[in-house]
C-alpha cells in the first residue's frame, strides 16, 4: 500500500513567501531605526570620552583650554581638510614621531592636534574613539575606513584666518574656541537668575552654548547641510556636555550669518 505524499502547491508556497516578503517589509525599517540609533549612541559615548579628556585637561592646566591647531578645517587659505589639492598624509592628525611612529617625509606633524594633545595623558591611546560609525565625511578623503570624522573648534578653525585677536564673535567664540584661553563654563538652565542682569548674562551664557567645541563632520547637499544622524549631528557643547541636534538646528546653527560667518 502506497503512503501518499503531502507537498506544498504552488499556491501555498507564493503564499508563504509573500507572507516572508510583507514581514521583511515591516522588519527592515524598523532595523535600519535601531542601527542608526545604535551607531549614534556610539558617537554619543565615544564623543563623552573626548570631552572628559578635554575636562581633565581644563581642570589640570589652570583652567585653560587646549590651543589646537588642526588640519580638519575648510582648508580655505591655509593647509586643511577642505583644500583638495593637500594629499591624505599631510592632515594626518594622528602623526607624531613622539608617540611612536617613524619619521615620514611625505607627512606634516600636527603636534598641536586634538588627538595628539589628549592621547595618552588625558584619555589614553585608542584612535577609534575620534571615528563615529555613522559618518558620512571624514578623514582620510580617498580611502576607507575613516580614522577621524570630528571637526574641531580650533584655534585655526575660521578660514585658516590667524588674525584671532579680530572683533568677531564667530572667530573668538565659535570656530576659533580651543586657542589656549582660560574659560569659565557658561551656567545651566536651572542655575539662571531671576533679576534682570542675570537675565542678560543667561541669554549670553546661552548664545555661547550654541557654539560646538566639537561635532560631526557634515556635507553639503544643495542648500541645506546633512549630518550623520538622521541629517543631524552629535556635538560637545561649550559646557563640554554632548547633544544630539537634528538636521534643522544644525542648519540654523551653521547657516551664513554674513560674508564667511556662521550664527553658532
Amino acid at each position: 500500500m502506497k503512503r501518499s505524499q503531502k507537498a506544498f502547491t504552488l499556491v501555498e508556497l507564493l503564499v508563504v513567501v509573500s507572507i516572508i516578503a510583507l514581514l521583511i517589509s515591516i522588519l527592515l525599517p524598523s532595523l535600519k531605526r535601531a542601527r542608526g540609533q545604535a551607531k549614534q549612541i556610539v558617537c554619543g559615548s565615544q564623543q563623552r570620552a573626548i570631552a572628559g579628556a578635554m575636562w581633565n585637561y581644563w581642570t589640570e592646566n589652570n583652567s585653560r583650554v587646549p590651543e589646537v591647531i588642526s588640519p580638519m578645517t575648510n582648508g580655505v587659505g591655509a593647509e586643511g581638510f577642505g583644500d583638495a589639492s593637500i594629499p591624505d598624509d599631510a592632515i594626518d592628525p594622528f602623526y607624531n614621531p613622539t608617540r611612536g611612529y617613524a619619521p615620514v617625509p611625505s607627512k606634516t606633524i600636527w603636534n598641536q592636534s586634538l588627538p595628539n594633545i589628549l592621547m595618552p595623558t588625558q584619555m589614553g591611546a585608542d584612535e577609534k574613539v575620534f571615528r563615529c560609525p555613522a559618518a558620512i565625511v571624514g578623514w582620510p578623503r580617498k580611502e576607507k575606513p575613516f580614522r577621524m570624522t570630528y571637526r574641531v573648534a580650533a584655534a585655526n578653525q575660521p578660514n585658516g584666518d590667524e588674525n584671532l585677536n579680530a572683533e568677531s564673535p564667530y572667530l573668538k567664540e565659535h570656530f576659533g574656541f580651543l586657542d589656549g584661553r582660560m574659560y569659565k563654563m557658561p551656567k545651566p538652565a536651572h542655575q539662571a537668575g531671576k533679576d534682570f542682569m542675570s537675565i542678560i548674562r543667561f541669554a549670553q551664557d546661552q548664545a555661547a552654548a550654541r557654539g560646538t567645541v566639537l561635532r560631526d563632520m557634515v556635507k553639503q547637499v544643495g542648500q541645506d547641510l546633512v549630518g550623520p544622524h538622521k541629517g543631524g549631528t552629535v556635538v560637545i557643547n561649550k559646557r563640554f556636555e554632548v547633544e544630539v541636534r537634528s538636521q534643522k538646528t544644525m542648519n540654523e546653527d551653521l547657516a551664513p550669518a554674513g560674508p564667511g560667518a556662521v550664527k553658532f
